[in-house]
């Protein structure tokens, strides 16, 4: 008997459906069948775009499944719906400078190597940048919140 443990972290787990939650279940099947101790670390509350729930009936027995909470952007952005999201972005034409920012307004900033998913970005109607000279690629992130966050304040008089 293999005394290896193995952990395998995924997002996709059954009810899960599709062929990437195959691959992670019949792998984590064959490695039990070898003589592994296997854990699959997986969401709690997963919002996944197809499920088969037959597919619970395939998971053996002997691994142990620990299901944790996560952040779901799309049950964040439906929270949101009647709200505005503002999100800051290289790709607006839109400057900060002329948004009149609101106390409710939540402020989204991507990535800074790469922003949101286009479908993100595409999906929200508030897109702002911040004016950089010709040629000049973009701040840092942090120094971009510090920029927005201070306007959004001044502007909403939050400190007083």
């Amino acid at each position: 008997m293999i005394n290896n443990k193995i952990l395998i972290i995924t997002y996709y787990w059954p009810p899960s459906g599709g062929s990437g939650v195959q691959r992670w279940l019949n792998f984590s099947n064959n490695l039990v069948d070898m003589g592994y101790d296997v854990t699959v670390l997986t969401a709690e509350f997963p919002n996944y775009p197809l499920t088969d729930q037959s597919l619970n009936n395939y998971i053996n027995p002997l691994i142990k499944i620990l299901k944790v909470p996560v952040f779901e952007p799309a049950k964040f952005f439906k929270s949101k719906k009647n709200e505005r999201v503002i999100l800051l972005t290289t790709k607006s034409a839109d400057s900060y400078t002329n948004f009149k920012f609101e106390s409710n307004d939540t402020l989204l900033f991507g990535r800074e190597s790469a922003g949101v998913p286009d479908h993100v970005h595409n999906s929200i109607k508030y897109r702002l940048k911040i004016p950089m000279m010709d040629n000049k690629r973009s701040l840092n992130i942090a120094s971009s919140v510090a920029i927005i966050l201070s306007e959004n304040l001044r502007q909403t008089n939050i400190n007083k």
